[in-house]
């Protein structure tokens, strides 16, 4: 039998003083973040207004902007995540809440959508033919 007796060392922690870093506004659930143009952009909401931010690192400073959604019937959406192709194009995968389904109610039935975008976030339009792609039902 062979034993081994040796000092176990533990984890330690210190704090210390830094700078304050501060994310974009209005932000509720998913942030999708990517890289476009060697700057840190991510599309921020409270389900409405949408918001596109970017900086040049996550560190900021952020310079946020509304986006334009005019084109798409749902409100509001999260946008829950983003893909850049290689020619700048942003593709987005969203979720809406529609309310008003059940009387009295305030259950709903979620519905999945696809975005895209040919501007840097600054206009979403839904992909040509999308219909929410996805709900479920509870019964």
């Amino acid at each position: 039998v062979l034993l081994c007796a040796a000092a176990v060392w533990g984890q330690e922690a210190r704090l210390r003083q830094v700078d304050e870093v501060c994310m974009p506004p209005t932000i509720d659930g998913n942030s999708p973040s990517f890289w476009l143009e060697d700057r840190l952009r991510m599309f921020t909401s409270i389900g409405q207004p949408q918001m596109i931010n970017e900086a040049a690192d996550q560190f900021g400073p952020w310079e946020t902007h509304q986006v334009d959604r005019t084109t798409l019937s749902e409100s509001p959406i999260w946008i829950e995540a983003a893909w850049v192709d290689s020619d700048g194009t942003i593709f987005g995968w969203y979720h809406n809440e529609p309310l008003g389904l059940y009387p009295d109610s305030y259950l709903t039935v979620p519905k999945i959508g696809a975005i895209v975008s040919f501007d840097g976030g600054l206009t979403i339009v839904k992909t040509k033919g999308s219909t929410p792609a996805f709900s479920s039902r509870s019964s």
